[in-house]
C-alpha cells in the first residue's frame, strides 16, 4: 500500500506547483507506522515527519537521520 501512496503523492507533485522544501507527512495509529515507512523509504521526499502512535524497526534509523522528526505515543 505504501508504495501505491507515494506513487499518488508524486503524481500529485508533479501536475502542481508543490513547494518540495515543504511536504511533510504525519499519520496516527497504522498511519504513524506509515509515516515511518514513508520517511525511511523516501527520506529525500519529506521535510520533516510527526507519526503519532505508531512505531517502527530500529533498524531503519540511519535512512531516517537527518529528518526531523516530532514523535508523540501514550498520554505521558
Amino acid at each position: 500500500m505504501l508504495p501505491a501512496a507515494l506513487e499518488a503523492l508524486d503524481a500529485f507533485i508533479e501536475e502542481h506547483p508543490i513547494d518540495l522544501g515543504r511536504v511533510y507527512v504525519t499519520g496516527q495509529s497504522m498511519g504513524g507506522a506509515g509515516t515511518f515507512g514513508a520517511i525511511s523509504s523516501r527520506p529525500d521526499l519529506f521535510a520533516a515527519a510527526i507519526p503519532v502512535a505508531g512505531g517502527w524497526d530500529p533498524k531503519d534509523a540511519d535512512k531516517m537521520k537527518n529528518i526531523p522528526i516530532w514523535v508523540f505515543h501514550g498520554d505521558q
